[in-house]
Parts: C-alpha cells; sequence; structure tokens
C-alpha cells in the first residue's frame, strides 16, 4: 500500500505560515517531505510515538530551522521525565476522545493538538499573570521558538503576540472571558485548555472548540511527578512576631546552611515591601516579578561564598511556578490574598482577611523547596497546630464571595439566568 505524501501547503503545522514560507511555489516545494519532522501527521490522531520523533528530529517542526544547542541541552533532562515516558497514553486518550488530564504546563499542549488547528490559535489559560508569562517563556524555550512570536502570552494590559504567526496563546482566565464577550463563539481558537470550572463549562457551548480539561481530580491515570525530599522543622512555640521570626530564620539559614535561594512567604504587599529582599506579589509589575528567575549574586571574591536569592512572596507562589535553585521554605502559616477574600453580606463588603493557611496550602509550600535537590521547610509554628488547628483545605471561593460579577459574566456570555441559579452552590 503506497502512502501519500502530505505536502507543505497542506501541512497543518504550517497553517499559520503565509504560503510563500509554506513552500508552495519554490524549488524547497520539490523536497523530499519524508523527511519533514511532521510528515504524515494526522488531525487529532498523533501518535505518541510521532511526537517523540518531532522532538528528536534535527529540525525545528514550527520554524522550519535546524534546532539550537540550548534546545538540544534543555530536551535532554526533559527525555528523563515521567511524562516523557507516557506520552502514549496521552495520545491514546486524546485520540479516543478522553477530555480530562492530569498534568498543566507541560508541552504536551504543542503536539496534542496543533496538528488541526487550520490556523487559529489554541488557548492555554493560567490562573495568575506571572504564571502566564513564565509558562509562555519556558515552552517557548522548550520548542525552541520566539517568545512573541509562535508562542506568547496576553496579560492585562499586556499582549506578547504577533497576529497571523502566534499559534501558542497563554493567557489568565479573566482575558479570555472577555474575548468572549467580544467574540462569544471565540472564532480566532481551535483549542482551549482550561482549568476546570465554570468559565471552562461555558466553552463547551461552542461546538468547533475542543476543551482539553486539565484538573488536578480527574480519574483516569497518574504521571508520578519528580520530587527530591523536604525535610520540616517545626518550633517550640509559637512566634507572636511572625515577620521579625521570619526574617530571624532567613539569617540563620544564610549562616549555618549550604549556600542556595530561600522562599519566604509572607500575606502581603506591606509586609514584603518591610522585607524587601525580592518580592512577589500579584499588583507588582510583570518586569519586576520576573526578578524572581535572576540568578543568584556571585561571589564578591574569588574565593568567597556564593551569592543567595531571598524571594519574598504572597501565596502565590505556592502553585504553577518554580523558582529554580529554591532549596529552603520559610512558612509563618498565614496568608491574605485572593483566595482568603470573604463577603459578609449584612454589610455587603468584601474583605482580605489575615487567616491561618490549610494543611494543603502548607504542603504546597513545603513542596516547593524539593524540585531541585532535597530541601528544608522551616514552618514557624508548632507541629501540633498543624496536625490539630489547621483545616485541610480552603473553602471553596464560590462559598466565600459576592458572586454577582460572575453571575453577570455568565450571563453576557449568554447563559440562560435561570441556568446560572440552577448551580448548588448559588442562592
Amino acid at each position: 500500500m503506497t502512502r501519500m505524501k502530505t505536502k507543505n501547503m497542506d501541512n497543518p503545522y504550517l497553517a499559520h505560515l503565509p504560503p510563500s514560507q509554506r513552500g508552495a511555489s519554490s524549488s524547497k516545494a520539490k523536497m523530499d517531505t519524508s523527511k519533514e519532522p511532521l510528515f504524515d501527521f494526522l488531525p487529532r490522531k498523533v501518535t505518541g510515538k510521532q511526537a517523540r520523533k518531532a522532538l528528536e528530529h534535527d529540525v525545528n517542526p514550527f520554524t522550519k530551522l535546524p534546532h539550537s544547542a540550548q534546545y538540544k541541552k534543555i530536551l535532554a533532562p526533559r527525555e528523563k521525565l515521567p511524562v516523557y515516558s507516557q506520552m502514549d497514553d496521552f495520545q491514546d486518550d486524546h485520540r479516543n476522545g478522553w477530555r480530562d488530564w492530569i498534568g498543566k504546563n507541560d508541552t504536551f499542549v504543542a503536539f496534542s493538538d496543533l496538528p488541526h488547528t487550520k490556523g487559529k490559535l489554541v488557548a492555554c489559560t493560567q490562573p495568575r499573570r506571572v504564571a502566564a508569562m513564565s509558562v509562555a517563556k519556558r515552552v517557548a524555550d522548550e520548542m525552541d521558538v520566539q517568545l512573541g512570536r509562535h508562542v506568547g502570552y496576553s496579560i492585562r494590559f499586556e499582549d506578547m503576540t504577533e497576529p497571523g504567526t502566534t499559534f501558542l496563546k497563554y493567557m489568565t482566565d479573566g482575558m479570555l472571558l472577555r474575548e468572549a464577550m467580544n467574540d462569544p463563539n471565540l472564532e480566532r481558537y481551535s483549542t482551549y485548555y482550561p482549568r476546570r470550572g465554570a468559565r471552562a463549562d461555558a466553552c463547551h457551548r461552542h461546538p468547533h472548540i475542543l476543551a482539553l480539561l486539565l484538573a488536578t481530580p480527574a480519574p483516569l491515570f497518574k504521571v508520578p511527578g519528580r520530587t527530591h525530599p523536604v525535610e520540616v522543622f517545626y518550633t517550640q512555640e509559637p512566634e507572636p512576631g511572625y515577620v521579625e521570626a521570619a526574617i530571624r530564620t532567613v539569617l540563620m539559614i544564610h549562616r549555618a546552611e549550604e549556600p542556595s535561594d530561600v522562599l519566604l512567604f509572607l500575606t502581603g504587599e506591606e509586609e514584603i515591601e518591610d522585607t524587601i529582599c525580592i518580592p512577589l506579589y500579584s499588583s507588582l509589575p510583570p518586569q519586576q516579578q520576573q526578578r524572581i528567575f535572576d540568578p543568584a549574586p556571585t561571589p564578591r571574591t574569588p574565593d568567597g561564598p556564593p551569592g543567595q536569592k531571598v524571594v519574598v512572596s504572597t501565596n502565590i507562589a505556592e502553585t504553577s511556578l518554580t523558582i529554580d535553585r529554591i532549596v529552603y521554605v520559610v512558612d509563618p502559616g498565614f496568608s491574605k490574598q485572593s483566595k482568603q477574600k470573604v463577603y459578609n453580606p449584612r454589610i455587603r463588603v468584601e474583605s482580605l482577611l489575615i487567616s491561618p493557611i490549610t494543611k494543603v496550602s502548607g504542603q504546597q509550600r513545603a513542596g516547593r523547596a524539593g524540585r531541585t535537590r532535597p530541601g528544608k521547610c522551616f514552618r514557624l509554628y508548632k507541629e501540633k497546630d498543624f496536625m490539630n488547628e489547621l483545616e485541610e483545605q480552603t473553602h471553596p471561593e464560590i462559598l466565600r464571595c459576592n458572586l454577582s460579577n460572575t453571575v453577570l459574566e455568565l450571563v453576557k456570555l449568554g447563559i440562560k439566568l435561570r441556568d446560572v441559579y440552577q448551580v448548588i452552590y448559588v442562592q
């Protein structure tokens, strides 16, 4: 049986390029297309073997240029990740029409659905601006393309994309929601990778959009995460002034522990600015947020100790991003952010309250220390309090916040008001 070769003009991976760059009318069109990295890719039928072959090919399938040395350097550790060996399972489930996935930000997105975008965009939403920016940069590096061209991001007041060229776009939920208000059918997109929620469910109304829910509790199969052991330390007695205690702990780490970077969690902008080293909170300008990824200072003298980077963050650093070289985490046990927004219906006021974290948040914070090597987490509260006093999980925001804006947004998207009120949590 003879297999028909795919022409450059028909190659769906090149649909975002103008015809002159697809090789439609040049001598390049006469080349053997079977040697191209995406030869024989069929829409929604890409296998794990094909994806790995494209990743390991000498030619970049998106730019048609040879892969850089940096790409090969990045690819080597990626091949050792658990998800790399289970790529066949992901692709098989994709072909079978399964829609729930475990995992969030891997470049699986690049090879799962791009073969049939047909010149449209793939949207991948993130909960925070800094996560959208950092993930877009990492994916661009892993795909060996320029950030802002083939891969970009869109956040409030900043659009790092190029019309006609960008095909993989990372954005916050709010940005995609604003686009949906102007274009309810989201005609620019063929695929939507959301977090599970009402906004994700609203997207299912559009039959031309494939919505893949990247949800942690999806009951399919689990790819084991590669983490290192984290040693947890507690105080003998509660610390009355947790900010000062946190600063003392950071100085103790600097003097007594092996040189590496420190992540300190505080509750808000005011506390962080008072403690200032490298701050991280949601209202900080994006350029300053990116400072957390800068390397630590070099030794001042040839024989001197290396510098240490201290990142002081709200709970924005609990999930969605990984800061290299973080080995030590200081956790005072409090938070005050949008996750702790509470609505008082009697006085009709929303408040951001400083409150103890939950056990899940404590585990997330400790996990930040074990991403690249064995780490240590210093909790400024008693182990007994962690086991017996802290709640297991944060109460869902839908149970704590004013839903007026959410209901209006859903109505604007075309969802009938009576359908909104049928949701069990809406009173």
